[in-house]
């Protein structure tokens, strides 16, 4: 497998644009407004499929087909945002979540 470098230690780029898991079992996917949203590996996780998110001192879980936060509480300006983003990109997520081909996702802008 070839492997190119990647901004975040825990995750190298393969020749097919995944990510491998290195030693983090939630790779950070994107980030931005320092908005941090992971995903974590199917084996160590739970159904409903759904992303997490860290911003601050704030801690959420946003559900995929819904986009409602299941757990944890954000600020509504940082809720909308991750919302907004998320729908933007729901249907990567979801192919993400099942698949376990995890990638960097272009952040808000």
């Amino acid at each position: 497998m070839r492997r190119f470098a990647s901004s975040n230690p825990s995750l190298t780029r393969t020749s097919a644009d995944s990510l491998t898991i290195m030693a983090n079992p939630m790779p950070e996917i994107c980030r931005f407004y320092g908005i941090v949203i992971r995903m974590y590996l199917i084996d160590r996780e739970h159904p409903p499929p759904h992303i997490h998110i860290k911003y601050g001192d704030h801690q959420a879980v946003m559900e995929l087909e819904n986009l409602n936060l299941i757990d944890g509480h954000l600020p509504r300006k940082c809720r909308q945002l991750v919302r907004e983003w998320a729908e933007l990109h729901q249907d990567e997520l979801t192919d993400m979540w099942k698949t376990q081909h995890f990638h960097p996702i272009q952040p808000l802008e």
